[in-house]
């Protein structure tokens, strides 16, 4: 039995959180391993957080928060692997790190984004009082790193002969499950799902989206914003997220949508909005930024689009052609279960958290 504690910044909420650790506990569990998971936000302050709504108290929990996870390290941990998502801290050097490496357990560190760049849609302490550095001290000491994209493989692979690939996963039996709702009224319905902290690359998407309002009947989903978009566009609807409605939202979608303002950050990201879209039997466009490139192939699953006039021809396409919207989702979901699936990557993770190599990718 491998006994493994792993550490995240966020809840379950997050996605991070919630894909890359928390979904794979049920498969780790018939291969012998136990993982006690330890978040350090609470629900409340991640709800908080993403609603824009913290205040000085939350600052003291946080505080508190963070010298409960150093004390921790202080003392002896009866574990086999410490399981750590990204890092143990957002901003500052690689403080509690350092302790958590004094405990002498070998270390499996996962990370989805590329957080040793700085993000120019970041704000003041992203960009200010942030680490880029501190993987440098962090990776090697690791006994292996997993990570989510090509990009990534490539920076980390420089720091550490023990890195590998797994995508971030969904359960394909779940997103099977999808049944998708007709518009009453007929509307094409765009649909994209994230968090504020993205809001910036939706931009992208309004002049072609205005546009084909024109033209089309058609409405705009964006789940998961705390503010509306403000676009000229008579359907558009701006909906909370909430955990027990995850997979629901995906049924009140025709098209999904992926748009990435290109930079060295956003290449580092896992193209998950795509594989979602996929699993849950939508066509998707996205832009041609990191894993995107990969996870979707052109004409196959959808498209892929660069500028404002490939964004409007690519929706457009699909908007007309209800017969090509359902059989690239067809596709999508074949595609997700070979290769972007739980049941594909879990025996790979608990190799690499038992210490074993796993079996490669084709």
């Amino acid at each position: 039995m491998t006994r493994v504690l792993a550490l995240t910044m966020r809840p379950l909420e997050a996605a991070d959180t919630r894909y890359r650790f928390l979904e794979y506990l049920p498969y780790l569990t018939q291969a012998g391993i136990t993982v006690t998971h330890r978040s350090l936000l609470s629900s409340a302050f991640y709800k908080r957080q993403q609603a824009g709504q913290l205040d000085f108290l939350d600052a003291l929990k946080f505080g508190r928060a963070l010298a409960e996870r150093a004390i921790s390290f202080l003392r002896p941990l009866p574990y086999d692997v410490v399981w750590l998502g990204r890092e143990l801290m957002s901003y500052g050097p690689p403080i509690l790190e350092r302790l958590l490496f004094r405990a002498k357990i070998p270390v499996v560190l996962d990370v989805d984004d590329a957080l040793f760049k700085p993000d120019p849609l970041g704000g003041f302490l992203h960009k200010r009082i942030r680490d880029f550095k501190k993987f440098e001290y962090i990776t090697p000491r690791c006994r292996a790193t997993v990570v989510g994209s090509r990009y990534l493989a490539d920076y980390y692979s420089k720091l550490s002969p023990s890195v590998y690939l797994i995508p971030t996963c969904v359960d394909h039996h779940k997103y099977a499950s999808i049944v998708h709702r007709p518009e009453p009224s007929g509307r094409v319905r765009l649909g994209w799902i994230g968090t504020a902290t993205n809001l910036e690359h939706l931009s992208l998407l309004r002049g072609p989206v205005e546009r084909l309002a024109r033209r089309h009947q058609l409405e705009f989903r964006a789940v998961g914003l705390n503010q509306p978009l403000g676009w000229d566009l008579e359907h558009l609807y701006s909906l909370p997220w909430t955990l027990e409605r995850e997979l629901e939202y995906f049924s009140e979608f025709d098209i999904g949508v992926m748009p990435l303002v290109d930079s060295t950050f956003t290449r580092g990201k896992c193209a998950f909005k795509l594989v979602q879209y996929m699993a849950a039997g939508l066509p998707a466009v996205a832009s041609p930024v990191g894993a995107n490139c990969e996870t979707l192939r052109p004409g196959e699953e959808g498209f892929l689009a660069g500028t404002a006039e490939e964004w409007e021809a690519a929706l457009e396409t699909l908007i007309l052609n209800e017969e090509l919207r359902l059989k690239m989702g067809r596709a999508g979901r074949v595609r997700v279960r070979e290769r972007y699936s739980l049941a594909v990557h879990w025996p790979r993770y608990a190799a690499i958290l038992q210490g074993r190599d796993p079996e490669p990718m084709d």
